[in-house]
């Protein structure tokens, strides 16, 4: 199951039903405008591919994504902050990660 949302300039918080579909494998949201606090992905059980890249959310990062099927991860260009997540039981192919000071 894929959720593409991308590109569309969506604004506003990202709604929590969202993460309930829990056989989701492919959620991409990059390239809008969705703000608040970084949602907690970790119910997504079977989530592959996670882009949060170019919206505006925000806060610690460790404790929102522990998928062990992920294997891409885009989330630059949002102001998250804390450490990466430990992702080497995850065979994780590919993280975007960009620092801008």
């Amino acid at each position: 199951k894929r959720f593409y949302i991308s590109k569309n300039k969506i604004s506003g918080t990202l709604p929590l039903s969202l993460l309930n579909h829990r056989l989701i494998q492919e959620f991409y949201l990059h390239k809008n405008r969705f703000e608040g606090s970084i949602p907690n992905f970790s119910q997504m059980i079977l989530l592959r591919e996670l882009s949060i890249s170019e919206n505006s959310f925000y806060g610690h990062i460790e404790n929102k994504i522990h998928n062990k099927f992920l294997k891409y991860f885009f989330c630059h260009d949002n102001q998250l902050s804390g450490s990466i997540p430990k992702f080497s039981q995850n065979n994780i192919s590919q993280i975007s990660l960009i620092l801008h000071f």
